[in-house]
């Protein structure tokens, strides 16, 4: 079948959130399947390790993302002649357009919800979540089928009146290739860092210009650090990701290190002795979970950091503790015989080539597929 998505960002390069989810989704279809991205304009060339046909077309700004004539005729002539058998919509945003299109060619639109957004926006303290939810409640009921990433939205979702049968559990997912346990890569950035091997290092990473991963790095400071400075003082708390540079005047303990931006994540990871997902608010795609159980390191989380993660197949390698003064002691628990050994669970569930596997595509309707 031939599958088109529109998103409402550049996807390159798939360095973060959603980005992750729909590079890898589009990635993980080619093997079998056609298809097409509908994307802004992505800055220099990072487009040729994707196996798509791409088309920069979709506008920026929230309010053109929504509705925009142009994009719509533009999408249209595209797809009329390229004839997809499904249109999918990351995040709701573009949810009119790709109903839009959907219908003028008689196929199924299905939305991929990274999160339940009008839940996110009201857990961040944003005002617009009443229209944010009513945007979404339109969004659902144009589906024909919604793409949820854990069973928490899947129930969300229920409850606010979709259907069980629109609704489909594709979690977020990790490419093995990419995130492994690699004790050379950790070695090297624990050297250029300057970090003495027997120091611990703890890590949180992440975009800290996203209000909760921001909210993060204040309980890092405000709550662990202290705690942790009264069990031990041989540790590093290094905090890797875009604005982190920002950031270094407002947070001076001496153990806090800030990287900035990173080429890539899982170096990082593997020099990590624990990672840290002090999280308390936000919707999100807990990736950094993934990410750092693939890494087989251990990771430490609150339980909305966590939250849609099956804990059975994470292992020991993850803990869930809501209580400061037992998040900061977990930071410093060892592994036990299972360390440097990504559970065979965690990988059958959450590698991407199984996920898109066993996503089930809604039919088209007959006579459908560029008819109109």
């Amino acid at each position: 079948m031939k599958v088109a998505m529109i998103v409402p960002y550049p996807i390159f390069p798939p360095d973060e959130g959603g980005r992750v989810r729909a590079y890898n989704i589009l990635k993980y279809l080619a093997p079998e399947h056609a298809t097409l991205l509908f994307t802004p304009r992505s800055a220099g060339n990072a487009t040729s390790d994707l196996s798509t046909r791409i088309f920069e077309t979709t506008p920026e700004g929230r309010r053109h993302q929504i509705i925009d004539a142009g994009f719509l005729r533009r999408a249209h002539d595209i797809a009329k002649r390229e004839r997809p058998d499904v249109i999918v919509a990351e995040y709701p945003w573009p949810g009119l357009h790709a109903a839009y299109l959907a219908r003028r060619l008689g196929v199924p639109f299905v939305y991929d919800a990274p999160n339940v957004e009008a839940d996110r926006f009201r857990s961040t303290g944003s005002r617009a979540w009443p229209a944010v939810s009513e945007f979404e409640r339109v969004v659902t009921r144009l589906a024909s089928g919604v793409l949820t990433v854990s069973a928490e939205d899947h129930a969300r979702f229920r409850q606010r009146g979709v259907p069980d049968r629109k609704l489909q559990i594709v979690p977020n997912g990790i490419d093995p290739g990419l995130l492994h346990p690699d004790a050379r890569a950790g070695a090297r950035i624990r050297a250029e860092l300057g970090i003495a091997p027997a120091t611990n290092i703890m890590l949180f990473f992440g975009q800290l210009s996203y209000a909760p991963n921001r909210e993060a790095v204040d309980l890092i400071a405000n709550e662990l650090i202290p705690r942790l400075d009264a069990i031990t003082q041989d540790y590093v708390f290094v905090i890797a990701g875009k604005n982190g540079e920002q950031l270094r005047s407002f947070y001076t303990h001496p153990r806090m290190r800030f990287t900035g931006p990173v080429p890539s994540i899982a170096p990082y990871i593997n020099a990590a002795d624990a990672v840290a997902v002090p999280v308390a608010s936000g919707g999100g795609t807990r990736l950094k979970v993934l990410e750092s159980i693939a890494c087989a390191r251990p990771l430490v989380s609150t339980t909305v950091g966590a939250e849609g993660i099956d804990r059975a197949a994470c292992g020991e390698f993850l803990t869930v503790v809501d209580g400061w003064d037992g998040f900061a002691n977990a930071l410093l628990r060892p592994l036990g015989a299972n360390a440097g050994n990504v559970p065979a669970p965690f990988l059958d569930m959450y590698s991407w080539a199984n996920i898109v596997k066993r996503i089930k595509w809604p039919a088209a309707k007959p006579g459908g597929n560029g008819t109109r």
